[in-house]
């Protein structure tokens, strides 16, 4: 094993930089990577903390010693007459156990298998037992096979399955694998993030969500460590949770060490009697506006260095000046890229498989997030580029706003490198698709042209209107970026946008939006013309070529495809029809990073390694996206029929369901009106009564009426959370007090 893959071995969450790698230094709180590793000539790992930490501790908290950093003799050093050394490329593996066996250590005495919410092993855990101790390994897979390294952001939690089997368990977290095996014994439910002490925020904790949560430190600072940011984000999930440190442990003792002193079964019953007593009693019932619901899909930072140099910097500077998500900025900025490079590229990934550069962005936010300042920033250049081919009488159009057919496809027709549609409000696109069309015929010939823009394909516009009544144009292209409220992206993204497909092509984002302050930051004018000379240089591309991938390259974006695919085979609808999309958007971002950085040739394995590794922060945005229209679209439709029976009771007293089904046309059948009544009951807006058969006879049945102001106590509660698709109360109600996180 080199020393370079000893350090990131060890290294959580690393990812490539520059000629080396980057990752959270372990000697220091470090959410923003600031621990740099370079390999030498020579293969001295040279480790720089931007913290200021000194190296030798960072060695030491990384459980190496100085002499890792330098290799043996028996490892052959790089001829300093050649030039550098080339950036280290990871050793892949057909399985875990090759990549277990491949550190050189004969079999491990334990093993540990993390396992996904699809039930797919996605990283392994290795540990041998030593005269000096342990030793433990990680082994992850990646979508060219397994690799000494840690598992890809955002880690499942270990013993996933279990936790999603059973959701109403109080749920130990420990540190560890071994602990949760201990507590898995004695019959608790039990689970542990990987990467030890420093890694607890790489870890999707969503499952926990809502849930009683009892964490369990080691004794020693590492453990107590390990649990304050473990609490913040129970705390942000809305978990119940309290801390124990359970009495009588060694130092660096854990829960593992008390189950092994257990000598018979009725030791192990009082030590389970013991743990299940520091359970923290359930929250109370309450109800919060949707803003306050915690998600199931935390929202991941965007990896800006996945862009282009020059792309990168613009919307990290137009971010801090604007103080937004640098996504308000990256979105447009890729979109303009494509848009420069136009019709003139296209990537060919075999004879009858050709892609373009063509991109519909849009970013999904409430009104006031900085979402107009960002695309303006961000498109800066682009109304330049406008202006100057005006100035200069240049025959032409590079902008539009106006995207109706009858718009369009004159301006298209004229302009063969294609069309660039920057709208502050992307409602007005989706409205615009079947503005003219009276029709539903006419509405699908709108949207089949704009299926063809985006795939740069032949088109053929029949105008009512006009001297040209057969429009041909050759290579149909349209970009399009901007942004869009959410309760917008409901509306506006109806059954026959989402039937045609024109919603599984928009690549979405909804970031969180921070409080609105001003800064005198702004962009340098050394980095607007860097990016501009980028530009420069797209907008010279002449006549049309095509670019191919370099078998490695294309090798990785086949793994890709196929898990994709796969992926897709688990989805609902609407995301099954994205993720499709989502194997051709990895070429498109591939060919629009390979031409922005002024390459020649066919696409690398690096460029390819950056466009799925944004494709990927595409798909799990997707979700997010996806999930806010879903939800809001339901509760639109939940409010309306609440509205409609509270209206219908208003003037009556105590009524039955089925009354309620005569006489409301919308509730006519049996059960119609259930699920409306259970929500309306959980809500405190209706009060239930059970009334037994009289003497008359009769059957039983539960009654309904409009609540009083002051509900009775007796009134069914309110849902608890976290409840992700469920209507929010029209009428809300003040928040019950949480839990405090404590400490025992």
């Amino acid at each position: 094993m080199t020393p370079i893959e000893k350090v990131l071995s060890r290294l959580p969450g690393h990812r490539t930089a520059g000629d080396g790698f980057k990752g959270c230094c372990p000697s220091h709180e470090d959410r923003n990577p600031s621990l740099s590793i370079r390999e030498a000539n020579d293969g001295t790992v040279l480790l720089k903390c931007f913290g200021g930490c000194p190296t030798p501790q960072v060695v030491s908290d990384l459980g190496l010693n100085m002499a890792d950093l330098f290799p043996t003799s028996s490892e052959p050093s790089w001829p300093t007459n050649t030039g550098p050394k080339p950036r280290s490329q990871p050793r892949n593996f057909a399985s875990a156990d090759d990549a277990i066996k491949a550190y050189g250590r004969g079999a491990p005495d334990r093993q540990w298998s993390y396992i996904d919410a699809d039930g797919i092993e996605v990283g392994r855990i290795a540990r041998w037992e030593t005269s000096t101790g342990k030793e433990i390994r990680p082994v992850a897979k990646f979508p060219d096979g397994w690799r000494h390294a840690a598992m890809p952001e955002p880690r499942p939690l270990f013993n996933l399955p279990a936790l999603l089997a059973d959701r109403d368990s109080v749920v130990y977290v420990v540190e560890g694998e071994k602990c949760v095996d201990a507590l898995t014994a004695l019959g608790l439910l039990a689970t542990t993030s990987a990467g030890g002490s420093q890694a607890a925020r790489l870890t999707d904790w969503s499952p926990l969500a809502g849930r009683r949560v009892v964490a369990l430190p080691d004794n020693d600072d590492a453990g107590r460590k390990y649990v304050e940011p473990v609490g913040d984000i129970l705390e942000d999930l809305s978990a119940t949770a309290r801390v124990a440190a359970l009495d009588g442990l060694p130092v660096g003792g854990d829960v593992a060490d008390l189950y092994e002193r257990c000598a018979d079964d009725a030791a192990r019953k009082s030590l389970r009697e013991l743990l299940e007593s520091l359970a923290p009693q359930p929250a109370k019932p309450r109800t919060l506006p949707l803003g306050n619901r915690p998600s199931s899909l935390d929202y991941r930072q965007f990896p800006v260095d996945t862009l282009p140099d020059a792309a990168a910097a613009l919307a990290t500077e137009g971010a801090d000046a604007i103080l937004c998500d640098p996504v308000y900025l990256a979105l447009p900025i890729l979109t303009f890229l494509g848009a420069a490079i136009g019709n003139s590229r296209r990537l060919r990934l075999k004879r009858t498989y050709e892609t373009s550069p063509v991109l519909w962005t849009g970013i999904v936010g409430l009104s006031g997030t900085a979402k107009t300042p960002a695309i303006r920033t961000a498109m800066a250049s682009a109304y330049a580029h406008e202006e100057s081919l005006h100035r200069l009488a240049k025959p032409g159009r590079f902008l539009v706003g106006d995207t109706t057919t009858e718009s369009l496809a004159p301006l298209m027709a004229s302009n063969p490198r294609g069309i660039f549609c920057v709208r502050e409000e992307l409602a007005g696109w989706f409205g615009s698709i079947d503005r003219y069309a009276q029709t539903r015929s006419a509405c699908s010939a709108d949207q089949a042209f704009l299926l063809s823009a985006y795939n740069g394909m032949p088109h053929i516009v029949d105008r009512r209107t006009g001297d040209q009544r057969h429009l041909h144009i050759p290579r149909a292209s349209l970009w399009v970026t901007g942004g869009i409220q959410p309760g917008l992206l409901a509306e506006a993204m109806g059954t026959t946008q989402r039937e045609s497909g024109l919603m599984a092509r928009l690549l979405m984002a909804c970031p969180p939006s921070p409080p609105q302050k001003y800064t005198d930051a702004d962009v340098t004018e050394a980095t607007q013309d860097r990016f501009d000379a980028a530009l420069q240089g797209l907008f010279a591309l002449e006549g049309q070529d095509v670019v191919t991938l370099e078998p490695d390259a294309k090798e990785l974006w086949r793994v890709f495809h196929d898990r994709t695919a796969e992926e897709a085979q688990r989805l609902s609808d609407d995301l099954c029809a994205a993720w499709s999309k989502f194997r051709d958007t990895a070429l498109r971002i591939a060919l629009i990073f390979h031409l922005a950085e002024s390459k020649d040739g066919p696409v690398s394995r690096q460029v390819m390694e950056r466009a799925l590794e944004l494709t990927e922060w595409f798909k799990h945005e997707a979700r997010r996206v996806h999930a806010v229209v879903g939800d809001t679209s339901q509760r639109r439709s939940d409010r309306k029929e609440e509205d409609v029976l509270l209206a219908w009771l208003s003037s009556r007293d105590w009524v039955t369901q089925r009354e309620i089904e005569r006489g409301i046309r919308c509730f006519r059948g049996a059960g119609q009106a259930s699920a409306v009544l259970r929500r309306l009951v959980k809500s405190g807006r209706l009060d239930e009564e059970y009334r037994r058969s009289g003497p008359a006879g009769g059957p039983s049945t539960y009654v309904f009426r409009i609540a009083e102001l002051s509900p009775p106590a007796s009134s069914p509660p309110a849902a608890s959370l976290p409840l992700p698709k469920a209507a929010t109360p029209s009428r809300p109600t003040e928040p019950a007090e949480e839990d405090p996180w404590t400490k025992l």
